[in-house]
């Protein structure tokens, strides 16, 4: 197992369990509660799977909160994934990517088929998340894209908060990267894919 699980799961359950005001994966409305609690524009939109969708925005780059770890009626939900895209003029490298991998722990990288650069943070365990699990989310995630554009030359917003939430994916993206289906019958839990393929990479949830 990545060190990545292990820590942001640790920091971010310690204490949450007893806060009155605790979130959690199961229950999209709150984890899109607690992004507007935090300054935060967030509006709930699924994709045509039914998979659970967050969309907002953090200095100038939208991004999107997908729902992973659900039944596969896509309810009762346990694991969040934060994803931001960039649709860049030059091409990244894989060099890039692998590099990134390879020193950052709360994030990875990988490029789609035209080579942009995507970033993700994963968070496999998501409930009884309180205000202040939400805060030391967010913060880790602002740290993550702070330098992830840093590296790609992405040119980003002063303002943490955003003005409004992203109608659709503009210059900076988010997708997360692998479908799944919806059969409302099945108890199974339905989770991402363990590694994007060539013929994977941006693919929208469906």
């Amino acid at each position: 197992m990545r060190p990545t699980s292990v820590i942001l799961v640790l920091s971010l359950l310690a204490g949450g369990a007893h806060a009155q005001t605790a979130a959690s994966a199961a229950n999209p409305q709150s984890i899109a509660d607690q992004f507007e609690m935090l300054g935060y524009d967030a509006r709930l939109d699924p994709y045509e799977s039914g998979r659970p969708r967050i969309r907002s925005a953090i200095l100038g780059v939208n991004y999107s909160v997908a729902f992973y770890g659900c039944l596969d009626d896509m309810t009762d939900c346990q694991g969040l994934m934060f994803t931001a895209g960039f649709d860049m003029s030059d091409p990244s490298t894989w060099q890039f990517a692998n590099g990134w991998n390879e020193t950052r722990v709360y994030s990875r990288a990988f490029l789609d088929e035209d080579s942009d650069p995507y970033v993700q943070m994963p968070v496999p365990v998501a409930s009884s998340l309180s205000h202040e699990d939400m805060r030391r989310l967010v913060d880790i995630w602002e740290t993550e894209v702070i330098k992830f554009t840093d590296q790609i030359g992405f040119e980003r917003s002063e303002e943490s908060a955003s003005e409004s939430a992203p109608e659709s994916d503009p210059v900076a993206s988010a997708q997360p990267t692998a479908p799944a289906s919806a059969t409302p019958e099945s108890s199974v839990r339905v989770g991402p894919k363990k590694a994007p393929s060539a013929s994977s990479l941006g693919a929208q949830d469906r």
